[in-house]
């Protein structure tokens, strides 16, 4: 008599995870490529083990003009929970303040670069979508000036509409807006 043997082998359950960056707000999206890296790893101990990092703007992920945001599709991912976190590098500049914001498969709005457990099902498409909000950081100015009299005929109701005052940043470049 010979032996027989049945090996059975499971099919790997795949779905895929999807991210998405909108840059919102005073910097360009163009000052972020090369410099946004987003790491994306098991959450939960999955076999085989899964530790990718992608950069925006380098082919890992695609400009959508219509969506205004870069994408990026990762498929066949075993189900399982991923964590997701955005390494921002030296992408803000000082003058500016972020904010990064996501959520994950439309839900509410977190605020932080690092995503809990994003589950990834058979054959669905999970997403996660990140903004990244650039504000001008804003502060104040006091300007003081003092005239003293020589003639006696100088008051200041007589000058005070011939004094003005020109603002410019570190590079001379004149700021507008301001009361001269």
């Amino acid at each position: 008599l010979a032996a027989f043997v049945n090996t059975y082998t499971a099919e790997e359950k795949l779905g895929a995870l999807k991210l998405t960056k909108a840059v919102a707000g005073a910097l360009d999206r163009s000052e972020l490529e090369g410099e946004l890296q987003f790491k994306v790893e098991n959450a939960d101990g999955n076999t085989p083990a899964f530790d990718e990092t992608y950069t925006l703007g380098e082919g890992d992920f695609i400009w959508n003009a219509v969506s205004g945001t870069y994408e990026l599709l990762i498929e066949d991912l075993p189900v399982g929970n991923y964590k997701v976190t955005e390494i921002q590098g030296t992408t803000t500049p000082e003058n500016m303040s972020c904010t990064v914001t996501y959520t994950v498969n439309a839900g509410a709005i977190q605020t932080g670069t690092v995503t809990g457990a994003v589950e990834v099902t058979e054959d669905e498409t999970s997403t996660v979508a990140y903004t990244n909000t650039y504000a001008l950081l804003k502060g104040s100015i006091q300007v003081s000036k003092s005239f003293t009299e020589a003639t006696g005929t100088l008051t200041w109701d007589n000058i005070k509409n011939k004094i003005s005052f020109t603002i410019k940043d570190s590079t001379g470049t004149e700021i507008a807006g301001f009361p001269t």
